[in-house]
């Protein structure tokens, strides 16, 4: 179609190239460059494959007239090109590769319109980023994806901490993936106790994965890599049905109805199926509406596509109570926050670290209570770690807290322990009325 090499073509020219400059002093080496098409999916998505053809048609040529006779052009595949130069000076090639991300982002007209596609140009170059054409051409695609992680539209050099980063997730990823099934994920639970009493007023329920050869894998590893895929579905849908076994098991040991929270990723948020599902968890553990509570970041919210006002409503219907976490980092407006059905702000933990000596964290939290009130919303602290932190937001009218001065996150066993030894009698019916929740309308769940 492109009328340009294919990758069998690439691979024996480049390595032709190599093997003439190997052990050579012949000046400039050979640079590779990957240049893949950004958001290349959704012209074929939106506009039809005639109309992705013409753009690799039209990119083919540009990068003809761009490289010039003394460059190898080729297409590896799909929205992938390649450009070899030899002999050229590593400088002088970056250069003219910045260039032309601007070149080749000038618009193309497709079925009457003009539309703009960047790309990204990944770089690597023999003999420093690779002694074979095998092993520089895959650490220039190496290059490539990690222009695209950066934001696309840029130009990267092949970087070896980097491919080993990249080797490292993709490992701890397959990993993962045999986790879930295998139950190596587990639920450990911190309180959230009233700020006046100290009672234990509910839990958050937070992921841990005990690898068999790793051992405890910090979430910080392993969330972010299974927020770029969809086994963070994976994960929440086995949390979520985790937690509301336990609740119900705390439930018929005559603990009460503990309400916990559950995070939710991005993309289980964007689940059309989800709010179905939760009302089906809800019925087969036996959970009374209001005792399972989710939380979301407020750059979630603030990123979502659609109608996040309707999903969040769709989920209180199921009967779960809606928390925005890390409030106060996403710089969402009031006149968005107001329209949410939400239940609970959540004070990011960045803001309550400094409380005692910093002013203007002091003064970021009390606007978020005094907001949260105004809006009849239950605000929590996160990271309370001092007597001293407690006593300021207490005073500036905060109901909920958690974090290391109560207890840390603790598995099911030792979470019960200290429960048993913090409040003796089954305190958490005190402050959650199943029945009264039961009989509310889901938008009035407290």
């Amino acid at each position: 179609m492109t009328d340009l090499p294919n990758r069998q073509v690439i691979a024996a020219r480049l390595h032709e190239a190599i093997e003439t400059r190997r052990g050579s002093d012949r000046a400039g080496g050979v640079t590779l460059l990957v240049i893949g098409l950004d958001g290349f999916k959704s012209i074929n998505d939106s506009m039809g494959h005639a109309a992705g053809d013409r753009v690799l048609v039209e990119m083919a040529e540009r990068l003809r007239v761009l490289a010039g006779g003394q460059s190898f052009v080729g297409r590896l595949g799909g929205d992938e090109f390649v450009v070899m130069r030899a002999d050229a000076g590593l400088e002088r090639v970056q250069a003219e590769a910045r260039d032309w991300l601007a070149a080749l982002a000038e618009p193309i007209e497709l079925q009457g319109h003009e539309v703009t596609i960047t790309v990204s140009i990944g770089l690597g170059h023999f003999p420093e980023d690779g002694d074979s054409a095998d092993t520089l051409l895959r650490h220039a695609e190496s290059a490539l994806r990690g222009a695209k992680g950066e934001g696309r539209n840029t130009l990267r050099r092949y970087d070896p901490l980097q491919h080993q980063a990249s080797l490292e997730r993709l490992l701890l990823l397959s990993s993962l993936r045999r986790a879930v099934p295998a139950g190596e994920l587990h639920a450990w639970y911190q309180p959230k106790l009233d700020l006046h009493s100290r009672e234990l007023v509910g839990a958050e329920a937070l992921v841990r994965w005990l690898h068999p050869e790793l051992g405890w894998v910090s979430p910080a590893q392993f969330i972010p890599v299974a927020e770029q895929t969809d086994l963070i579905v994976a994960i929440g849908e086995r949390m979520l049905d985790t937690v509301a076994a336990q609740v119900a098991r705390w439930h018929v040991q005559g603990r009460g109805w503990l309400p916990v929270a559950v995070n939710l990723g991005a993309r289980h948020f964007a689940d059309a199926g989800l709010p179905a599902r939760l009302q089906a968890l809800r019925e087969r553990h036996g959970l009374p509406p209001g005792v399972l509570e989710l939380e979301i970041t407020e750059s979630m919210l603030m990123t979502a596509g659609g109608a996040p006002e309707q999903r969040l409503a769709e989920l209180r219907q199921a009967g779960v109570k809606l928390s925005i976490d890390d409030f106060g980092t996403g710089y969402s407006s009031l006149s968005y926050l107001k329209r949410l059905p939400v239940d609970t702000l959540k004070i990011d933990r960045s803001f309550v670290a400094a409380i005692e000596s910093d002013r203007r964290d002091l003064s970021i939290a009390t606007t978020i209570i005094a907001l949260a009130r105004g809006l009849g919303l239950t605000v929590v602290a996160e990271g309370v770690e001092t007597e001293g932190q407690r006593e300021l937001l207490e005073q500036e009218g905060c109901a909920q807290g958690q974090g290391w001065l109560f207890a840390h996150a603790m598995p099911p066993a030792e979470f019960e322990a200290w429960w048993q030894v913090w409040a003796p009698s089954p305190g958490p019916q005190d402050h959650f009325d199943a029945a009264a929740a039961a009989g509310a309308a889901p938008n009035q769940l407290a």
